[in-house]
């Protein structure tokens, strides 16, 4: 909820790629390695426990963690709407 609510402050139109605000998804499998995913920023949410898109069995995940995360470098409104 957090990135479609930053959407709506900065005025966004809702299919854009583009967000102040996002979520990480970072899976750690068992064999070490590490797949890290944010399909429209989890505008949506994770709907699917598919990181990148991978069927990866639940046996073989050592960890599942969701990161939100907020930039910082925009200061006002104007500076997205220059990027549409």
């Amino acid at each position: 909820m957090c990135v479609k609510a930053c959407q709506t402050e900065n005025e966004l139109p809702y299919d854009v790629n583009l967000a102040r605000t996002w979520v990480e998804r970072y899976t750690v499998k068992k064999d070490g390695h590490v797949l890290v995913d944010s399909p429209k920023q989890a505008r949506d949410g994770f709907i699917r426990n598919n990181p990148l898109g991978l069927d990866i069995p639940k046996a073989e995940i050592a960890k599942d963690s969701l990161f939100p995360s907020c930039a910082t470098s925009a200061t006002s409104r104007p500076a997205w709407k220059s990027v549409l």
